[in-house]
Parts: C-alpha cells; structure tokens; sequence
C-alpha cells in the first residue's frame, strides 16, 4: 500500500511540475513572438511614413511619373537599404505594375537557410500605392535565446524530478 501511495503521489508530483514548465515554455514562446511581431510593425510604419510622405513625395513633386521617377525612388531607397542593414533589417521596395489600393500589411515568420525571419509587407500609402515595401527582421538571435532559456527549464525540471525521486524514495 505504501509503495501505491509512494508512486500516486510521485506521479501527481511529475504531472503538475511538468505540464507548468510546458505552460511556462508556452508562454514564453508566444510572448516573444509576440513582442517580435509588435516591433517589426512598429518599425514597418516608421520607414513606410517618412519613404511615402516625405522622400517619395518630394521625387514626384520633381519628376512626375515615368521612368525618371522610378530610378530617383531607387536611388532614393538606397539609402534607406544602407541604414537599415546596419541593424539587421533588409528593406526591400518593389514596383507593383497595378494599382491594388491600400492594403493591410501582411506579417509572416519564414525560416531561410536556418535563420528566422519577421517578414513584413505592405502597399506604400495612396498616392504611391503601387509601390510595395518588404521589410525583413532577423530574429534568430531572439529565438536561440528563447529555446536556451526553454531547456533550461526543462533540464531544471528533470533535475527536481529526480530529486522528490530520491527524496521519496529515502522518506517515504
């Protein structure tokens, strides 16, 4: 009865500590998906403003439409590409050849060549809506130390485990 007794409550134990550290993990998990996906839409909105309102409309208000346009948007854009990358974001402007109007920004999580990504895309406001701006965070630093942190709670998991296991084993 007594070994009954041991194991009932050595499993209950396991059960409860191990399904806290999945719901801790999973927390962790979404919050910082989460907080990723805030900042890469915040940071979206503060290049798509200044590039649409200020810098693309300037190059409009001097060449109109055509092809003059487009090269000066390019060379314009350039700049904001050689700022970005400095701190791990690769903006990208692209040409739509029509006119889709305004468009929600469109979030998404790739994985390229091992590395993961918050991948943002999005129309530039009207009048400039057929241009569409990519934006691409490198977070595979952020998730590296999200999965440490995971196994280290799991390890100290196993670790306590292993412990109430010799624990009871000695005093029960």
């Amino acid at each position: 009865m007594r070994l009954k007794t041991y194991l009932a409550a050595y499993m209950l134990f396991l059960c409860i500590l191990f399904v806290s550290v999945g719901i801790v993990s999973a927390h962790l998990a979404s919050s910082t998906v989460d907080m990723l996906r805030d900042k890469s839409a915040r940071e979206f909105e503060s290049i798509i403003d200044p590039l649409a309102r200020r810098d693309i409309a300037a190059v409009y208000a001097r060449f109109g439409g055509g092809a003059d346009f487009k090269v000066a948007v390019n060379q314009v854009f350039e700049g904001y590409v050689i700022f970005y990358r400095r701190n791990g974001i690769r903006p990208g402007l692209d040409y739509v050849y029509y006119d889709q109007g305004a468009r929600d920004a469109v979030i998404s999580f790739p994985r390229v060549n091992g590395s993961y990504y918050v991948s943002v895309v999005g129309a530039l406001p009207y009048p400039f809506g057929f241009y569409q701006l990519s934006y691409a965070l490198d977070i595979t630093a952020s998730i590296a130390g999200m999965q440490r942190t995971q196994r280290v709670l799991w390890v100290v998991a196993v670790a306590v485990s292993l412990i109430a296991a010799v624990f009871f084993t000695l005093f029960c």
